[in-house]
Order: C-alpha cells, then sequence, then structure tokens
C-alpha cells in the first residue's frame, strides 16, 4: 500500500498542473481576445456618436459667418445661436466637451476657442458664462497637445484621438469646418473623458474574464475527470502489476499476483464530486421548472386581466355607443331604428318609431324582436328588406306604403344600411322619410343619396340646435343657403311652449318680416343693407361669426338684440342664424371690467354718430394666448388680461373713446386716431407680455381701421379684425392699417371657396397620378395622387392657388377626402378588372388630423371598396409633425392598421437627430430642393449626405421627388437612394395614360420598397 500510494500522487500532479496549465492559458488567450473585440467595438461605438453630433454641429454652423467673426473678432446673431446649439448638443449627447477651435502652428501650440460649450453641470456649478470669440486658451496647451489639431486640418473626414491636457484625459472626434469657397476656417471638436472609456472596456472585460475563467475551470475539472478514468487508473493498474511481477522473481506466493488489476471505480474523491455536481444539475432542474412554472402562471394572468380589461372596455363602449346611437336616432327626422343582424333586437330607436311600433318610449322598444312588435307578414318583410341591405355596399333605398300606428296609410322612403359599431358587431340603420317631405325639400333624381346624406348630418345638426337653444337664444334658425329653405326653433318661455316651425326663402321672408313688423324704424335701412346673404358669407368666410346688434320694437317698447351667424362645423352647405334679446348693454366683463361686445354696437354706433370722421377702430389680438396659458399658467393669463383691460380703460376714458372685451383674447377699441397714441398702446401691451418671457410668439397683433363717415360699426370691426390678420403674418410690423386689397383677397379668397364648392359638386375636380420608379431598372413601384381642377370653360385653376386658400380657412378637408376617395374608386375598379395593383399615395394634412378621425376614415373607405390595405400609402408632411401629439399617435394607429406611412418634405427644414430619433414611419420622401446642389458644392452635398444618412439610420427606404436630370439620377445613385419621382421618369398623367402605363407588367415591380 505505502508503493502504491508511493506512485499516486506524481500521475494525479502531472494531469492537475497540465489541465490547470491549460486552462491559464485558455484563460489568458480568450480574455485578450475579448478585451481586444469589446474594446474595438465600444471605441466603434464611440467613434459612431462623436461623428453624428459632429456632423450635427456642421448642420448647424454657417461657416461663412463664422468666419468673418473670426477675421473681425466679433460675435454675430448667427455664432451666438451656434453657441445655443453647442450648448444643448453637449448635454444631449452626453460630452464631456464640445467646441469649435483654431489650432496655431506656432512654437508655444496655441490654440484659439471660437466657440465652447457650457454644459448644464457647469451651470448648476455656477460656472455658466460661455467664453468670448477667439478665446485664448495657449496657456493649457503644448505644442505636442496641439499636432493632433494640426494633423486634423487637411483630413477628409473624422479624425479621433486621445487628448491629454489640463482639462483632463478624453477621447477626441476632430473633422474640419470649411466655407463655402471649401477652404477650412476652424475645427469642430468633441470630447469623451477617456477614464469613462477605459472604466466602460475595463468593466466589460473583467466581467467577460470572470466568466471565460468560470467555464475554463469548469471544462479543466470534467478534462480531469475524463483523463482521470481513461488514462491515469489503466496507467495505475499496469503499473501495480509490474510492481508485482517484480516482487513475484524474488517470491512468488500466488498466481493470482500475475493477474493485471483493472480495477476502474472511481476513487471516492471523484463520487463525491460526481454527486455534488448532479445534485446542482437537479437543482438547477427544479429551479428552471419552478420559473417556467411562474412565468406561465404569470402569462396566464396577464392574458386573462386583458381579457377582462377588454371585456370591460367593449363594455364601455357598448354603454357609449348605445348612448350615441339613441342620441342620434333620437334626433333624427322620421322615423330611425338600429338593429342587431345577429339577434334581431332592436338597439336603438326614436319616438317616432315607437309610435309606429305602438310603444310609448324607445326604451320600450329595445331589446324586442320584429316578430315581438309586428305581425308574421311585417316581420318577414321587414327580414327580407334587411336581408337586401346586408348584401349591399350601399344603402338600399325604396318607396313603399307604411300604416302608422293608427292604421293609417302613408308613403315613406325607406333606407336601409348595414354598418359595424366599434365593438365589431354588424348592425343595420332603417330610416323612413315621408315622401312628399323629402321631394319638396330636395327635387332632385339622386333621392337615395340625399336621404342618406341627411341622416349622415342629423347628428351634427341636432347637436348645434342642441347648443344654440342652451345659448338661451329666442329666435333660432337652420338655413340651407342653396334653397334659403329654413327650419325655425323659438325657444320656450312663461307664455310659450319650444315650437319648430318649417319655411322657404329665408333672407328675402325673414329679412322682410324682421324689418317690417320687429325691427326700429331707425334700424331698419342698416339691417337691410348689412344682414344679406352675401354680406353674412363674405363675414364668415374669413372669421367664426357674423354679427348684427340693433333695436327691437315690440309693444312700443325699444330692446336692443344681437343677431349671430355661425357655420356648422362640417357643413359649408348650412348657417344658423340666433337671436338673443337678453343683450346687457351696460354689462361688463368680471376679468377686464371693461364693457361686453353689445355695447361695442350700441354704444359704438352712437359715438359714430356723434364723430363721423377722425376716429378708428382697433382690434387688439394676443397671438398664441392658449399656449401663453399653458406655459405661464391661467393665473398669468387672467392677470395680463387685467392689466390689459386696465390700460384700455384708461385710454376710454384719455379719449372719451370706448373699449371692449371681445372674449379669449380679443380686446376693441373705438377712439380718434392718433398714430403716436396707437403706438404707444401697443409698446404699452407688448412690455406687459415681456415681462413673462422674451418670446416674440406672443407678441399683440393690432387691426386698425379708420372711419369714413359711412361705416357702421360691423364693417369697422370686421375690416380692424382682416388687418389684425395680417399683422400677425409679420413680426416686423405689427400693427397693420386697413388697405382695400385685404379686403380684395378676402373677396378673391372667398370667390376661390365659393367657387370650389360648385366644383366639387360638378365634377370639375380629378386626380392625375406621378409614377414612382426604382432608379436602377426604371420600372413603376407606385404612384402619388395629385389633384387638378379644369373648370367648365376648359381653364385650368392652379393647384398652387386654390389649395392654400381651402388650407387657410380650414376646407383642406374637403379636398382631401374628394381624392382619397377617387383613389380608392379606381383601385377597387384597377382590381376587379383581374390587374395587379400597385401602392398608391395620398396626403394628409395636419388640418385632417385635427378635423376628423384619419384612421378611422381610412378603414370605412378600405371596408367600403373592399380593399387590402397595402394599396393605399399614407403621406403626411415633415412640418406637420413637429411639437404635436396628435399627428404622432395618428401615425401610430394608422401603422398599426397596416398603412405604409410616408414622411413627405423631409429636409425641408425641421430635421434633426431628435426629431429622427422619435418618429416612426416606414417611408421618407426626401425634400426636392436638395437636388438643385451641384458636386462642386461640398457643403450642400455634405448637408445632402448628412440628411440621407439620418435617414437611412431609421433603416427607412428613400424616395427622392422631382428628379429632373440625368445628372441628378446619378447623383441619387452615388448616394445610395434607390426610388425615385420626377420628371426624369414620367410627370403626373391622367389615370387612363397611367393604366395604360402598368397595364404591362414588364413596367412594374410588385416587390415593394426596401433599403
Amino acid at each position: 500500500m505505502a508503493a502504491h500510494k508511493q506512485h499516486k500522487s506524481p500521475i494525479n500532479r502531472s494531469i492537475l498542473i497540465g489541465c490547470g496549465g491549460l486552462i491559464v492559458v485558455l484563460s489568458l488567450l480568450l480574455s485578450l481576445h475579448t478585451r481586444s473585440a469589446f474594446s474595438n467595438a465600444l471605441y466603434e461605438q464611440y467613434n459612431a456618436r462623436l461623428r453624428d453630433v459632429i456632423t450635427a454641429v456642421e448642420h448647424c454652423a454657417d461657416a461663412d459667418d463664422l468666419r468673418e467673426c473670426i477675421q473681425k473678432g466679433e460675435s454675430s446673431p448667427k455664432r451666438d445661436e451656434l453657441q445655443k446649439t453647442i450648448n444643448r448638443f453637449v448635454d444631449d449627447f452626453e460630452l464631456v466637451y464640445l467646441y469649435i477651435v483654431i489650432p496655431k502652428d506656432t512654437p508655444d501650440g496655441t490654440i484659439i476657442s471660437v466657440v465652447s460649450s457650457t454644459s448644464a453641470e457647469e451651470v448648476a456649478a455656477g460656472d455658466g458664462e460661455d467664453w468670448p470669440i477667439l478665446y485664448d486658451c495657449s496657456d493649457e496647451y503644448t505644442r505636442e497637445q496641439v499636432q493632433p489639431y494640426l494633423d486634423a486640418w487637411d483630413a477628409e473626414d473624422t479624425v479621433f484621438f486621445e487628448d491629454v491636457s489640463d482639462y483632463g484625459d478624453c477621447y477626441t472626434g476632430c473633422r474640419p469646418l470649411r466655407d463655402s469657397s471649401g477652404e477650412t476656417i476652424a475645427l469642430i471638436g468633441a470630447d469623451y473623458l477617456i477614464d469613462d472609456v477605459r472604466d466602460t472596456v475595463s468593466g466589460y472585460v473583467l466581467r467577460s474574464v470572470m466568466m471565460i475563467v468560470g467555464v475554463c475551470a469548469l471544462f479543466g475539472a470534467l478534462l480531469a475527470l475524463w483523463l482521470r478514468r481513461n488514462v491515469t487508473r489503466p496507467i495505475r493498474a499496469l503499473e501495480q502489476s509490474a510492481l508485482r511481477f517484480a516482487r513475484m522473481t524474488h517470491d512468488v506466493k500466488d498466481a493470482a499476483d500475475l493477474s493485471l488489476d483493472t480495477d476502474m471505480e472511481a476513487s471516492s474523491e471523484v463520487k463525491l464530486l460526481i454527486d455534488a455536481m448532479v445534485q446542482l444539475s437537479r437543482e438547477m432542474k427544479d429551479q428552471v421548472e419552478n420559473a417556467a412554472e411562474v412565468e406561465n402562471y404569470a402569462k396566464e394572468m396577464e392574458e386573462e386581466n386583458q381579457r377582462l380589461t377588454e371585456k370591460a372596455e367593449a363594455a364601455i363602449k357598448i354603454a357609449e355607443l348605445t348612448q350615441s346611437v339613441t342620441a342620434l336616432l333620437t334626433n333624427m327626422p322620421g322615423m330611425t331604428s338600429s338593429k342587431d343582424v345577429e339577434t334581431g333586437k332592436y338597439l336603438a330607436c326614436n319616438q317616432t318609431f315607437a309610435e309606429f311600433a305602438n310603444r310609448r318610449s324607445p326604451e320600450a322598444v329595445i331589446g324586442l324582436t320584429d316578430r315581438d312588435i309586428f305581425d308574421e307578414a311585417t316581420a318577414a318583410k321587414f327580414a327580407e328588406d334587411d336581408k337586401k341591405a346586408l348584401s349591399m355596399d350601399s344603402p338600399h333605398s325604396f318607396y313603399e306604403e307604411v300604416l302608422d300606428a293608427a292604421g293609417n296609410q302613408r308613403e315613406f322612403q325607406t333606407t336601409r344600411l348595414k354598418f359595424t359599431d366599434t365593438t365589431g358587431r354588424l348592425c343595420t340603420l332603417c330610416m323612413r322619410l315621408d315622401y312628399t317631405e323629402l321631394m319638396r325639400v330636395k327635387r332632385e333624381t339622386a333621392e337615395a343619396k340625399e336621404a342618406y346624406e341627411k341622416a349622415q348630418n342629423a347628428s351634427n345638426m341636432y347637436s348645434h340646435i342642441a347648443q344654440a337653444l342652451s345659448a338661451n337664444y329666442a329666435y333660432l334658425y337652420y338655413v340651407d343657403l342653396e334653397t334659403e329653405e329654413y327650419v325655425e326653433y323659438l325657444n320656450a318661455s312663461e307664455d310659450r311652449a319650444a315650437t319648430e316651425n318649417h319655411g322657404g326663402g329665408f333672407f328675402a321672408v325673414v329679412c322682410a318680416r324682421q324689418s317690417e313688423q320687429i325691427v326700429h324704424p331707425e334700424d331698419r335701412e342698416y339691417f337691410r343693407q348689412e344682414f344679406t346673404k352675401e354680406n353674412v358669407l363674405r363675414v364668415l368666410a374669413e372669421s367664426d361669426a357674423f354679427t348684427l346688434t340693433y333695436r327691437h320694437l315690440i309693444d312700443g317698447e325699444t330692446s336692443y338684440v344681437t343677431l349671430r351667424a355661425t357655420r356648422m362645423q362640417d357643413d359649408a352647405g348650412h348657417i344658423f342664424v340666433g337671436i338673443n334679446n337678453n343683450q346687457d348693454v351696460e354689462a361688463r366683463s368680471e376679468l377686464t371690467g371693461l364693457y361686453m361686445e353689445p355695447a361695442l354696437h350700441v354704444r359704438g354706433k352712437e359715438l359714430l354718430h356723434e364723430h363721423p370722421e377722425g376716429w378708428c377702430m382697433i382690434a387688439i389680438d394676443l397671438e398664441h394666448f392658449k399656449l401663453f396659458n399653458e406655459w405661464y399658467g391661467r393665473e398669468a393669463g387672467d392677470e395680463l388680461l387685467r392689466q390689459i383691460g386696465e390700460r384700455l380703460a384708461r385710454v376710454e376714458t384719455e379719449t372719451e373713446g370706448l373699449a371692449c372685451y371681445m372674449g379669449q383674447d380679443d380686446f376693441a377699441l373705438l377712439a380718434p386716431y392718433d398714430e403716436e397714441s396707437v403706438n404707444r398702446l401697443f409698446d404699452g401691451i407688448h412690455e406687459m407680455i415681456m415681462e413673462h418671457g422674451t418670446s416674440v410668439g406672443f407678441m399683440p397683433a393690432f387691426g386698425v381701421c379708420m372711419t369714413d363717415g359711412k361705416n357702421g360699426v360691423e364693417e369697422l370691426l370686421d375690416r380692424a379684425a382682416q388687418a389684425s390678420q395680417h399683422a400677425k403674418e409679420d413680426y416686423h410690423h405689427r400693427i397693420r392699417i386697413f388697405e382695400e386689397a385685404m379686403y380684395q383677397k378676402t373677396e378673391r379668397d372667398y370667390q376661390i371657396l365659393s367657387d370650389f364648392q360648385q366644383a366639387l359638386q360638378d365634377h370639375e375636380l380629378f386626380i392625375n397620378l406621378q409614377p414612382q420608379c426604382e432608379v436602377e431598372s426604371g420600372k413603376v413601384i407606385g404612384a402619388e395622387s395629385l389633384v387638378r381642377w379644369k373648370k367648365a370653360d376648359g381653364s385650368m385653376v392652379s393647384p398652387g392657388i386654390f389649395v392654400p386658400v381651402l388650407e387657410q380657412y380650414g376646407f383642406v378637408t374637403d379636398l382631401d377626402q374628394f381624392v382619397w376617395e377617387e383613389v380608392c374608386a379606381w383601385q377597387k375598379s384597377w382590381i376587379d378588372g383581374g390587374h395587379t395593383p400597385l401602392p398608391i399615395s395620398v396626403n394628409v394634412s395636419q388640418i385632417d388630423i385635427f378635423t376628423i378621425d384619419v384612421p378611422a376614415y381610412f378603414d370605412l373607405l378600405l371596408w367600403k371598396y373592399k380593399l387590402p390595405v397595402d394599396v393605399i400609402k399614407i403621406e403626411i408632411t415633415e412640418s406637420a409633425y413637429v411639437g404635436d401629439g396628435a399627428v404622432a399617435d395618428t401615425v401610430r394607429r394608422l401603422r398599426e392598421k397596416g398603412f405604409l406611412v410616408l414622411m413627405d418634405d423631409f429636409g425641408s427644414g425641421y430635421s434633426s437627430l431628435n426629431m429622427l430619433r422619435t418618429l416612426n414611419v416606414d417611408i421618407i420622401k426626401l425634400d426636392a430642393k436638395f437636388l438643385r446642389m451641384n458636386s462642386d458644392d461640398l457643403k450642400g452635398v455634405h448637408i445632402l449626405e448628412s440628411i440621407v444618412g439620418m435617414a437611412k439610420s431609421m433603416e427607412a427606404p428613400i424616395i427622392v421627388e422631382g428628379v429632373e436630370t440625368e445628372e441628378e439620377t446619378e447623383f441619387i445613385k452615388k448616394l445610395g437612394c434607390r426610388y425615385v419621382q420626377g420628371y426624369r421618369f414620367y410627370r403626373p398623367m391622367l389615370v387612363p395614360d397611367f393604366e395604360a402605363l402598368i397595364g404591362d407588367e414588364n413596367n412594374i415591380d410588385t416587390s415593394g420598397f426596401s433599403l
């Protein structure tokens, strides 16, 4: 045994030493490789981040202006703005320094700082002073420290090096800043602390080495076990047999001594190690299984919670939907009802239908079926009508004879249509209108279409009626502008109930009746001149309401009333005219202490009678006042209005004029005209605003209109308001005197709006399609839809004329909805003809997003025309994204529904690194103006390359629009952009020409957009 133990140790020791050495070597090699890999990857990451921020600074810097600053030794507004930008960038990119410097090749190693950042940390520490231009840093740098900057002076791209100075050891990125002639004027530098970089590398390496050593140790242990079992034991057995054989030659005691000992059982140490490893693996397996069970349970609970949440939301939606549908149907004219298709039960109806069903109220009908209410024949007929409506994509309209609750026979026009509510439930809507009433209101051939549209607008109409009546109007008229037919609503009072009357010829009948019967004799001519259809529409084209204050004479008593006309939202064909006889001329605003608007019309008229000339009306508008309240608080906003009221009250007293608070952020002043006094008043109000901040975005706008002896208060106020709108367009001239040209522009705009409405009805608008192509093959991959207007006389109206007017007055949504409908209708016909579809882009404006639910509207269009989602692309201009959460939310919802969303006009002036970080679009359209650059314009080329690089960083394909020449095409290829749109390939074309082009499948590419 002693001999056996003596020979056991060297073999095991050799095995252990070999395995240990192998582990050490492997650990060392892997650690060195890991350190190199992590270090290279991290430095590449820092290089990319430094390159991005330097590119951003280069994009923001005006090198020519900076060169002049360096030559003069003086700052400039652009240099100061660049200083602010660099101060912001140094924190946004988590840098230690960001600067623009000039190294001097001198023995003492001079560096002059042109712009150097001041971080938020420095400001917090009390060191918030920006260095002046040409700040001399020569004392802090040696000749050796300046040398890397000198080497970078003529570099073509960013140079990276370690910078050791009194400011600390930094990792630096440096790139030349060149002016328009290509001459380097300075260097853009950005620094990270090298200790941070090294600590990051060391941290990664330490964790990696620990992991590698652990893995190698485990590998070594397993290798030692394998060698012990397969190598060490056979050698030990052979060694013991040889020893016994040697002893046998001296003293053979037993033949068994000659046998070879091949005992392969593991030692107790190995058994313990194996048992421990097996136990450890079992415990790990149990933990993994337990963790999996917990995860599955948590996932099941999360799914259950999600199901419960969805059920709760669905229940809320159903409740809201029931309420809204009930309110809608209750206020619809005629007999209306809604049913669940699956159960056949009524969901909602109005009182007229309840009476038709011989029930006391709509609530008694809800939940019943036709068979519960009507006889077998009627129920069967209704079921057949529903079946017909469900089989049609459009409303099912027809005429029928219907017995009312009393058994009287009446003729009705019935419209049935199907719809899907917000919970996904399929429903039918039934509307019955009296045949004679329908023919009287609209004598055209498209009765079904008009009935359907009237039903769609009913909820809007009655919502406005309810709001108007709640405003305490004594009389309210709902007027059709085309036919001048009206509905008169008289509010309830002590001596009468609320009533509803119908009539025709509103402006002729009502005007004549009002002027002859109740308008004060002294105001009749004024009333007849002002309250005309043309004048009302002219005012409504540029403002929210038309107002007219005059006197009523009833039973010998005189009272002042205010007539107010407003448009319906989303309905240019109707107006509301309300007359309120409860106006208190002496009423003053509790907030400002000034008279309210009624006093302006009454007292102002008296002042103008006394002073027909030499006076003026001043309309005062505080721009972006809602934003002022959000920035500085509502209390600050109210205090500002009180201060302005006090200032105007003093002017009112000094001039013996009249100052009024018109509501919200609007004031009006009627006073003798004096230019110096007007300027003082403007400066005083401006100073009040500047006490809260220096932003020019809150500056007041003054519109001034002088009297000529003939103007009425309403006309003066209207023209002063027009002048104030023009003042808003120019921050250098915030006081504008009314000129006739302003009125003429308004007249032209109104004529365009009027012609546009008629053009929609007369089908003068149509779409063109401009192909989008793959640049290498020239094949068509899609198209953009463009609108055109051709009048009946053959003349064309340029989109550059009518589109801005529609946008200014908020009617562009009507145009966009027309284009969307036309594109979807054409895609439907093209697909039904057996052709291969290509995606067509349609434009969505910011006004569209504020006006309608764009994702829901496109859902409806796709359902209506049975189109797949990938045949429509949505283009939203880049400027719409800036600072608006509603647009970003709309983009998110559109993409969730499967629509491709394009950012149009990218690079037109709003692009930034921060913007790209938050945007979420599929395709980017590059603004065409960048294609006007040539290859000799190095700065322009760098800017364009930076923009393309930013776009590609989003992993979004790029369409370059406006490509007109072969040189531009080659330039695009060099930039790596794959898709183009422009005259170089195709001009906008009529739909038949586009069909002929893509009808040949050799001309199209259906593979979609990719990088």
